[in-house]
């Protein structure tokens, strides 16, 4: 699996980038960079046995891409959009993402708080859609 998330996030980074060129391309730069966010939950997920500093910078490798995916959602105005609400919602279990690689039961309380806002954001954007 390791090739297969190495290849996912060159192609990603490439399209990021070229994205970037586009100028007013904040909407498709926010799903490519939830894209890439989730790529790195799931590389630190499918390497569980690994070693737990190496899960822990895949997790913050994570936060940050869902982070600017955040950002340049409320950028592009579309911080209401379904792939705003897919975004937040896989930010949010990444947030859950974290017993045994975390420093401290406060910073794991913590993260799952956050976690939490992010999951209940995102269904409050699914049920505004589904009215």
């Amino acid at each position: 699996p390791e090739r297969m998330f190495e290849e996912a996030v060159r192609q990603l980074e490439t399209a990021i980038t070229e994205v970037a060129a586009e100028g007013d391309a904040a909407f498709k730069r926010a799903i490519l960079k939830a894209s890439l966010g989730e790529c790195f939950y799931c590389q630190a997920a499918a390497a569980k046995s690994a070693d737990p500093a190496a899960i822990s910078r895949l997790k913050d490798r994570a936060k940050t891409h869902f982070e600017d995916s955040l950002h340049c959602f409320r950028q592009a105005g579309q911080h209401r959009s379904l792939p705003c609400a897919d975004a937040l919602k896989d930010f949010g279990k990444v947030m859950w993402f974290g017993e045994g690689v975390l420093p401290s039961a406060a910073v794991l309380a913590k993260e799952l708080r956050r976690g939490q806002r992010f999951l209940r954001a995102s269904l409050r954007i699914h049920r505004r859609q589904s009215d």
